[in-house]
């Protein structure tokens, strides 16, 4: 049959899994004009709690705007997209464009009509000019959305998905949104980033007062009965029966995480025999197998680009295979303590492992460890 669980993209409503108590947080902290940071590790839903959480904002009557870096290619870009996402606002013909624009220096417009200069905004193309030039008008960009807002006497909250990933373009730009993005009096700002990243950033000196001020929330693991309510719902929509033990089986297998459950759940289907329309605990193991190759291409590249880190591959593999942390001799007898500790805190900074608490940590990709376990066998 064809697809029945989503996970190539974000998703909103019921197809979120069990998140109305972190929107519910977001949200009670971005009415009152409180910045929040989003974190949690790759492909854990963040862009969808954004997504959703912006979704309910438009429907009590805010502004809103979303951008997400990972689809920037340099900063030129992102000003681009940062002024459509301000415009998607409009729901007809963008009106009243002199008031709106009225504030922006000619340096902005750059001698464009005004009408193609926020219709269109192919100016923006234009920013890769020296690093100064560039970086003086994209502070131009970022106030749009608060003349907007005021434009339009309405509150905006702006998302910026993976917010992060900005300095990658140009180091100083964390630094010119700190600045500019502060003086905002009608627009709050939504931020995510990737928790492998949340040591680098938020605690980084040049970074720290960036994100001080911003409320940081975490998003928690689901818990089993939740996703496996999901699963039972879902199934029997396409036309297919699980018992919540069964659902929670799946659940279990890839530790509840919000993409790698749907991939399995998909998988169990698409491993089915023919006409079968009840999954049991014996269809699992079937569709594990087909899922591990649905995800093998993402999982080759991890562990290609640990190929100049070997001991690190190492330690990755011993956890994998042992179950336990490498730290008994048995493992590595002449590699001291320390050094161990240090290739798991790489791992955890490059999003491969996550931290649970002292001594205790897990794969990020439930499948990780039976794809390293394949190299044993």
């Amino acid at each position: 049959m064809g697809q029945l669980f989503t996970y190539n993209g974000p998703v909103t409503g019921t197809e979120l899994i069990g998140r109305d108590g972190i929107i519910d947080e977001i949200l009670a902290h971005l009415r009152r004009g409180q910045e929040v940071l989003v974190l949690a590790p790759r492909k854990y839903g963040k862009t969808s709690i954004l997504k959703e959480s912006l979704r309910r904002l438009r429907k009590e009557g805010y502004l809103t705007g979303f951008v997400d870096t990972f689809e920037c290619a340099f900063q030129g870009e992102f000003a681009g997209r940062l002024v459509e996402a301000v415009l998607a606002n409009e729901t007809g013909k963008v009106k009243n464009l002199g008031k709106i624009a009225r504030p922006f220096p000619n340096s902005l417009l750059n001698n464009t009509p005004l009408e193609d200069a926020l219709s269109r905004f192919g100016v923006l193309q234009s920013l890769g000019m020296n690093e100064g030039a560039e970086v003086q008008r994209l502070g131009e960009v970022l106030n749009f959305p608060q003349l907007y807002a005021e434009a339009k006497g309405k509150r905006m909250v702006f998302a910026i998905d993976g917010v992060g990933e900005v300095s990658r373009w140009n180091g100083k730009l964390l630094g010119l949104m700190e600045t500019t993005l502060k003086r905002h009096s009608q627009v709050t700002y939504l931020f995510s980033m990737n928790q492998e990243r949340q040591r680098q950033a938020v605690y980084s000196p040049k970074t720290a007062t960036f994100f001080g001020s911003a409320k940081v929330v975490v998003v928690p693991l689901l818990s089993e009965t939740a996703v496996a309510r999901y699963l039972i719902r879902t199934l029997r929509r396409g036309g297919f029966r699980i018992r919540l033990g069964v659902a929670k089986s799946i659940a279990r297998m890839v530790a509840s995480h919000p993409h790698y459950v749907k991939v399995l759940a998909q998988a169990v289907i698409d491993a089915l025999p023919e006409q079968k329309r009840i999954i049991e605990e014996g269809d699992i193991d079937p569709g594990y197998r087909l899922a591990l190759n649905y995800v093998r291409g993402e999982l080759e590249q991890v562990w290609l680009n640990l190929g100049s880190a070997p001991f690190q591959r190492q330690v990755a593999k011993a956890m994998a295979v042992n179950g336990a942390l490498p730290y008994s001799k048995k493992f590595f007898p002449q590699v001291d303590k320390a050094q161990i500790y240090f290739a798991l805190s790489a791992l955890e900074r490059k999003g491969i492992l996550k931290k649970e608490a002292r001594g205790c940590y897990r794969f990020v990709n439930p499948f990780f460890p039976e794809f390293l376990r394949e190299f044993e066998r």
